[in-house]
């Protein structure tokens, strides 16, 4: 055999391991098998080479160059099918009956060749180092073979181009690279191998362009390997699958440091891979939450779930994270390093503590409700026996509040609620505490009390939010209050005691005409007060 016999069994033989290797890393791939169909029709080009280059005749030359020409013809159809379903996958399936109109030429193309008739060269002469192949420049057939493989290589590589442009994974972009400049070295090959010989050996050459054109073959396979494009192996699936989750992901080293990251991980970051990668996975997180020998304990326990973390930005903004670490270990069981998965609890948190806040405060109102407000009692209690000091509480009523919801109706009740709500936070003291119990119910502890008098100008104040009326849109709503006031120690020390002791002062003085406040008498009763009601204490604006 000569020694482009050689090259020509070189090159079948890498057409064929590659194709063999790309169809055993994923037999269910599309992507794979077309790769594979491209390698199988590549190997069937360069085999019949390998005798052709020491044919003896010219008429065995001829026979092997048609049996040969599936493998030249059919290629850049399937290598544009390929690219196709490589960068646009949802177009291939939405239009599938275009997808295969691609190969129509190639079909034509065929046909005419396995029916005798030269489609490519017009003869066959014996040159110094095999047999060379004289193109027939002026049939229309070669004409159309020619547009054919330079339109359909020129449309495959502008695909992968704006692919790779349009993509944000840096993987992706090599992968685009990588089959552009081999796509590009393979079509000036083969364009040189037709017409630039002629231009500077006095001696035409033999084809070479099987050679050529695995070259781009290679550069194809070397994205997969090294780069693994698209889903082609189980390891490139899982990558994909961990670049569209919702989740951010870190694969960190057993020193801590970044290796790589997800798209979800980047964006929650505002950084980019490039500089997530060899940064410490302390430096990600506020303070030394995520310290060195934490990362240690954590890599020997194999995992910590469910803590929540903040993440610092770019802009220095911290991210609250549900984080959990695994430990990744290698087949024979060493510590390689760890995945780190972190969910953003932003709106988790803001949702919890809404649900806490509705636990403790009115939702109309948003003072404290009834059980906080039992709880801050027994706390200004406490406080108060300690430092022997009085506290009031004070129960306060709206007057007549039922004839406004029944004559203007429920709008305008909330609209006094929330109003005398907003008069009474403003109006009491930072170590007071005013709630709704309940309907038009109020109440307020007043605390600090050195003795009893003193309660006097803070019932007066508690009377004055009564005192302006309130606005709703041209109307003025006028409303009066009942205020009812225990007194601890002196009323008694037990939050249900002091309750009840107010509730029944509050219900003396709307027994006395409402718009007053009245403290706890030991005469008040359920019963006497039908008949002994006590003398007013206080009137508002006395």
């Amino acid at each position: 055999m000569s020694v482009l016999s050689y090259f020509s069994l070189l090159a079948a033989t890498v057409d064929a391991f590659i194709g063999a290797y790309a169809l055993a890393l994923d037999r269910r791939s599309a992507l794979n098998r077309l790769f594979f169909a491209t390698c199988v029709l590549f190997f069937w080009w360069s085999m019949p080479y390998v005798f052709m280059h020491s044919a003896p005749t010219r008429e065995f030359y001829a026979r092997m160059f048609y049996l040969g020409s599936p493998g030249w013809i059919w290629p850049s159809a399937i290598l544009l099918h390929f690219f196709l379903v490589l960068t646009n996958r949802p177009f291939v399936r939405r239009h599938r009956w275009l997808v295969w109109a691609l190969y129509l030429p190639a079909a034509v193309i065929q046909i005419q060749a396995l029916g005798g008739h030269p489609v490519f060269a017009k003869d066959f002469i014996r040159v110094p180092l095999g047999w060379y192949e004289v193109p027939d420049l002026q049939s229309p057939w070669f004409i159309l073979l020619s547009v054919y493989f330079e339109s359909y290589d020129i449309l495959g590589l502008a695909l992968v181009w704006r692919w790779g442009r349009r993509s944000r994974v840096l993987r992706e972009k090599r992968q685009a690279r990588i089959v552009i400049v081999t796509g590009f070295l393979a079509q000036v090959g083969v364009t040189w191998d037709i017409f630039g010989w002629q231009l500077v050996s006095a001696h035409p050459v033999p084809t070479m362009s099987n050679a050529f054109v695995t070259v781009w073959l290679v550069g194809v396979f070397y994205a997969i390997v090294r780069y693994r494009l698209m889903a082609l192996t189980p390891a490139a699936a899982a990558t994909d699958i961990l670049r569209t989750m919702s989740d951010a992901v870190l694969l960190i080293d057993r020193d801590g440091r970044v290796l790589s990251s997800n798209r979800a991980a980047e964006e929650m970051l505002s950084l980019h891979s490039e500089e997530l990668v060899d940064l410490p996975v302390s430096a990600l997180f506020v303070g030394d939450a995520v310290s060195l020998g934490w990362f240690e304990d954590v890599l020997g326990r194999g995992g910590e779930h469910n803590r929540v973390l903040h993440m610092r930005t770019r802009s220095d903004e911290t991210v609250p994270v549900r984080a959990s670490f695994s430990a990744v270990r290698a087949e024979d069981g060493e510590l390689g390093g760890a995945v780190a998965v972190m969910r953003d609890v932003r709106e988790e948190l803001r949702q919890e503590e809404i649900l806490r806040h509705l636990a403790h405060f009115d939702p109309l109102t948003d003072l404290p409700n009834r059980a906080l407000f039992s709880d801050r009692l027994r706390q200004a209690l406490a406080h108060a026996a300690r430092r022997q000091e009085n506290v009031a509480l004070a129960f306060i009523d709206f007057d007549r509040f039922k004839e406004v919801n029944d004559t203007l109706g429920h709008e305008y009740g909330d609209l006094l609620l929330k109003t005398i709500a907003q008069r009474l936070a403003v109006g009491l003291r930072k170590t007071d505490t005013a709630s709704r119990m309940g309907g038009d119910e109020f109440a307020a502890i007043l605390t600090g009390l050195k003795k009893p008098e003193d309660i006097e100008p803070l019932a007066a104040r508690l009377l004055s939010v009564f005192a302006e009326p309130v606005r709703a849109g041209e109307r003025e709503l006028r409303v009066t209050g009942s205020v009812g006031i225990s007194l601890f120690p002196r009323d008694g020390d037990e939050p249900g005691v002091l309750m009840r002791k107010a509730d029944l002062a509050m219900y003396a003085a709307k027994k006395l005409g409402g718009n007053a406040w009245q403290p706890y008498d030991q005469r008040m009763s359920q019963s006497s007060m039908e008949l002994n009601p006590p003398a007013p204490v206080g009137k508002a604006g006395t």
